[in-house]
């Protein structure tokens, strides 16, 4: 493709637009991490101070270490390493999530000794809806750990692009934009290529309807030769020259007329079953003309079988000319 000025400035739009949406993605990439990052520490900071109250009421020192372990993104292991009731439990964890303002729903579950398994378990929704059913079958054992429980926030990930709506608001307003602009300047180019096409049209136009002007103008100076008027089957052969060539300048002149219709897509062509060596012909007599007024001589071998096809008679008689 040729880079002009206006292939130049469509290059550039269309950089610049992509340039803008890369850096909305970093930035909704980094509203993400960040979002992500907040909910974590306020999930952990709940947490431990969950881990402090148990510790408090049983009335012993809080050990040296980090309690709290992440599973995945959405599970959470906590190590109290003494025995707590699940009832003060549910409370407190209902409790710290409501001080950090953590609004998502949980589930939790408690390892018991001696059926060694996860117990005591329940859902709690943030927003005061009928909880879902427990899932029993998301709680793993932990092997290395004897008094701990699990908190499971099974919605995690939703909260995470629900809370970055604002951001994929304006993400899609830009991928919006970026389609319109690519929509709009395949428009502009569809109509430069019209505009370069109806260019093309007027010239070639101009250059057809200059040759039956030139054949009538040479046939009209041969008339005025008295040598030409005094032999009837030339003075024949110029006039049947004169009545094609009016009439193909005739056809010219519709098919300029016609433009609007192409333009608009209602252009048909108007195919006929046509032999080729009697177009020919005709061409050949409207030639002789301006061979004849250069005192040359024109020679055809027109033998063809076949001859007939199915065509446009004007624009096919342009293409033979």
């Amino acid at each position: 493709m040729k880079f002009n000025r206006f292939n130049t400035v469509i290059f550039a739009g269309f950089l610049a637009i992509v340039g803008v949406i890369i850096m909305q993605l970093f930035l909704l990439n980094q509203a993400y991490i960040f979002e992500k990052k907040d909910v974590e520490d306020k999930i952990h900071f709940a947490l431990q101070d969950v881990v402090n109250k148990i510790y408090k009421d049983n009335k012993k020192e809080l050990p040296i270490g980090n309690q709290i372990k992440k599973v995945s993104e959405n599970y959470f292991i906590v190590n109290v390493n003494d025995v707590f009731e699940n009832t003060i439990l549910e409370q407190y964890l209902k409790n710290e999530f409501e001080k950090v303002k953590l609004e998502l729903d949980y589930e939790y579950a408690i390892y018991d000794c001696s059926s060694d398994a996860m117990v005591y378990g329940n859902y709690i929704s943030a927003n005061g809806k009928e909880p879902s059913k427990f899932c029993a079958d998301c709680f793993s054992k932990n092997t290395d750990l004897t008094y701990y429980f699990a908190v499971r926030f099974p919605n995690i990930k939703q909260t995470y692009f629900k809370s970055l709506s604002q951001y994929w608001i304006f993400t899609g307003v830009l991928f919006l934009v970026l389609i319109i602009y690519v929509y709009s300047v395949l428009l502009m180019l569809k109509q430069k290529r019209y505009t370069d096409l109806q260019k093309d049209f007027i010239n070639n136009m101009t250059h057809e309807l200059k040759t039956p002007i030139s054949s009538v103008s040479l046939a009209a100076q041969m008339l005025s030769d008295n040598s030409v008027n005094t032999n009837p089957k030339i003075l024949a052969h110029i006039s049947h020259v004169i009545i094609d060539e009016t009439k193909r300048l005739s056809f010219h002149i519709e098919k300029v007329l016609q433009m609007s219709t192409f333009e608009r897509g209602n252009g048909n062509l108007k195919m006929t079953e046509r032999d080729i060596n009697d177009l020919l012909n005709m061409i050949l007599e409207n030639f002789w003309v301006k061979v004849h007024a250069k005192h040359g001589q024109l020679i055809a071998d027109l033998e063809a079988e076949e001859s007939y096809a199915l065509v446009d008679e004007t624009h096919f008689t342009n293409v033979l000319y």
